[in-house]
């Protein structure tokens, strides 16, 4: 807990004024507002703040650590000072300071006064007793004034950071007592690094914490993906490693849980790497970048109360998650830009790797792969308006239900500029590169617009697909037959559900495939849509002109698809069952 009093009530604070204790803005340390108090030479003991039991609890038998900020308005005489007291039952601990930045004494575990730039830090380090009743005072003895900001209470150790560490606008979590390496718990380091308010450096090395940390507005910035790692064992499976709020940065870095604590039946929210949210969610020039996540439930969460929205998430690297990659449910969602995103699992019941739903707009994908896990889907959009994904890859990706998709969409429209599926088992009837769903607008409005009005339309530029059913032996086990093995049977590159909504649109502007097995005819004539649901504008580049001997065959459209023929001189055009000459009227 950090306490900066900046809402100017003390009623908002888990503090209580005593005696001449207020809130000043005067003589303020920090922001607008630090806490004043004042006694005279006749007053032996005068306490100005405590602590609310109410809302601060101290636990039994644990350690502690409070710190704060001070300034010394009016010295105390030569047989007073300034002290901070811990009681809890019949133990207590405290600290004697002067205005010149010394400590005259104390009964703590650990304790230390230091100067800071313009500031004077004081922290006191103790043990709890076997009573939860606790409560810390600030006091006076015989006369003087201060004031008083930035009050820390944190379970465990820390230090008062090194100077430099406050004077720039990183601190370095090693600096609050952080040790990389020695397997022990540094959650307090970081807590009290982040309750700075200043972006927080973590250096190289293996960094274990037991509780979520939340930055707001912050940087939280490590060595490199693979060089400073944090392993988190929080007790709950919904406590995130990190939470993330408003604009901040997360970066070269590595988040996982303790390995043992993934259980392979983690659903929704639960172990999540990073919580879009902190106060507010992650909006407006955040960036998560160069980041590598690992053994987690899911990577990175955005529910409803958490909408990342015009976030870039760059050069992320995803692994053996339990249930998803990245997913984001939450409405309202506009804006976000995924950059270079890898996502790959071996384990046993993975979701989805890669899932938008709920309601994303103008989102941006540039080089998403998904590769060697057996999903459900891999790559699901459910309510994404504006899709602008320039390159998708696909590869040793195995379904686990028939009649699914390596892509799914519902709801969503937009482009496709590159698509490459590769050496992907398959192990289920009638799978689909794309399965295609409802092609309705729906936000919750009743004057939502009427299906006819919403056909969604699907662009691929193009299509490459290399090797299907013919895994990477050493991963996946070794096949033969390709497309034409019986597992692979009623295989489409599109397709779409009878029960789906409303009306679909795609268009395969080019085609490009590559077989190492005797399934040649399959690629070529690039089956789709078998119970006729989805209309086509193109299915790749065929000839549009010839000699009657090279008219096309395959991937034609009805009425749509058309070819001059040079034998004849005529325009002709495919009816669904043969070349009919169009006639001019």
């Amino acid at each position: 807990m950090l306490e900066g009093f900046e809402s100017g009530q003390l009623a908002d604070t888990a503090f209580l004024a005593a005696g001449s204790g207020e809130l000043v803005t005067a003589n303020a340390i920090a922001g607008g507002y630090s806490v004043s108090g004042s006694a005279s030479p006749q007053q032996e003991w005068h306490e100005y703040l405590l602590t609310n039991p109410d809302k601060l609890r101290l636990a039994a038998n644990s350690v502690y650590t409070v710190m704060f900020k001070y300034e010394v308005v009016e010295e105390a005489p030569e047989d007073g000072y300034f002290y901070v007291l811990a009681q809890m039952g019949g133990k207590t601990a405290a600290i004697n300071f002067n205005g010149s930045g010394t400590m005259l004494w104390t009964s703590a575990d650990s304790a230390e006064v230091a100067t800071r730039g313009n500031d004077k830090v004081a922290r006191m380090t103790f043990v709890t007793g076997e009573s939860v009743d606790g409560i810390l005072k600030w006091g006076i003895r015989k006369g003087g004034s201060i004031v008083v900001d930035d009050i820390s209470v944190t379970k465990g150790k820390a230090v008062i950071p090194a100077e430099d560490s406050i004077s720039i606008g990183y601190v370095n979590v090693t600096d609050y007592g952080a040790v990389p390496g020695d397997g022990l718990d540094d959650t307090v380091a970081f807590q009290q690094a982040i309750a700075t308010g200043k972006s927080v450096f973590v250096p190289a090395g293996v960094y274990h914490v037991q509780d979520t940390l939340q930055i707001q507005n912050q940087n939280l910035v490590g060595a490199g993906m693979f060089v400073t790692q944090i392993v988190a064992s929080n007790p709950g499976v919904k406590a995130p490693v990190l939470k993330a709020g408003r604009t901040s940065v997360v970066a070269d870095l590595g988040l996982s849980f303790q390995a043992d604590l993934i259980t392979d039946r983690e659903a929704a929210g639960e172990r999540v790497g990073i919580y879009t949210s902190a106060q507010w969610s992650l909006q407006r020039g955040s960036t998560i970048r160069n980041v590598r996540i690992s053994d987690v439930g899911t990577a990175i969460y955005s529910p409803n109360g958490a909408e990342s929205f015009s976030v870039t998430y760059d050069t992320l690297e995803i692994e053996n998650f339990s249930y998803r990659g990245i997913d984001f449910s939450s409405d309202i969602r506009t804006g976000n830009v995924f950059n270079n995103i890898y996502l790959k699992s071996s384990r046993p019941h993975v979701d989805v790797p890669f899932a938008l739903t709920g309601e994303e707009s103008e989102v941006s994908i540039t080089q998403l792969n998904v590769e060697h896990t057996k999903v459900n889907t891999a790559i699901l959009l459910e309510g994404v308006y504006g899709l602008a994904a320039s390159t998708i890859h696909i590869e040793g990706v195995t379904l686990r239900n028939p009649n699914s998709g390596y892509i799914t969409l519902d709801g969503s429209t937009g482009s496709i500029e590159s698509l490459s599926v590769y050496y992907s088992p398959i192990e289920q009837q009638r799978v689909s590169l794309i399965q295609l769903g409802d092609s309705t607008y729906d936000i919750g409005n009743s004057f939502k617009p009427e299906t006819a009005a919403t056909a969604a339309f699907l662009r691929v530029g193009t299509l490459h697909v290399k090797g299907l059913n013919d895994p990477n032996a050493d991963l996946h086990g070794a096949k033969a037959g390709g497309l034409n093995q019986s597992d692979a049977s009623g295989f489409v590159f599109f397709d779409r559900p009878q029960t789906a909504v409303g009306k679909y649109t795609v268009q395969l502007d080019n085609y490009v495939w590559y077989t190492f097995q005797d399934d040649q005819a399959v690629y070529r004539a690039l089956p789709v849509d078998p119970d006729q649901r989805i209309i086509f504008t193109k299915l790749g580049v065929v000839p549009s002109w010839g000699n009657t001997k090279e008219r096309p065959v395959e991937r034609l459209i009805p009425w749509t698809s058309m070819y001059y023929d040079t034998d004849l001189q005529a325009l002709l055009i495919w009816n669904g069952g043969q070349w009919k000459p169009v006639i001019n009227q």
